[in-house]
C-alpha cells in the first residue's frame, strides 16, 4: 500500500484528528499542513487507517482484517515532514 513512500509512521489517532467533527475523520488543522491541496502532489502525505497485526518474523504490519488492532498510518517522501508528523503525532 505503501511501496513508494520513504517514511511510514504509525500515529496516535487522538491529536490528529478534530474532535470537534462528529461524523467524519477530519484531520486537524495544525496537521492539515502536510497534506493536497496546501502541499503539492508529490511533496504531501496520506493517511490511512488499517487493521494490522505485527509480523515478529518479518518485523514489519501485515494487514489482517480478521484480527490485530486498528493503526492509523502516514506516509510521506519529505524528511522534514516526517520528523515534525513523527515528533507531533506518535
Amino acid at each position: 500500500m505503501f511501496k513508494n513512500f520513504e517514511y511510514i509512521i504509525v500515529v496516535n489517532y487522538r491529536p490528529f484528528f478534530d474532535p470537534t467533527e462528529q461524523f467524519v475523520w477530519a484531520v486537524c488543522a495544525d496537521a492539515k499542513q502536510y497534506f493536497y491541496p496546501v502541499r503539492e502532489l508529490g511533496n504531501n502525505a496520506v493517511w490511512s487507517f488499517r487493521r494490522v497485526i505485527w509480523n515478529e518474523w518479518e518485523q514489519r504490519w501485515n494487514i489482517n482484517e480478521i484480527g490485530g488492532e486498528d493503526k492509523l498510518f502516514v506516509a510521506t517522501n519529505n524528511k522534514d515532514d516526517a520528523v515534525m508528523i513523527t515528533l507531533k503525532y506518535s
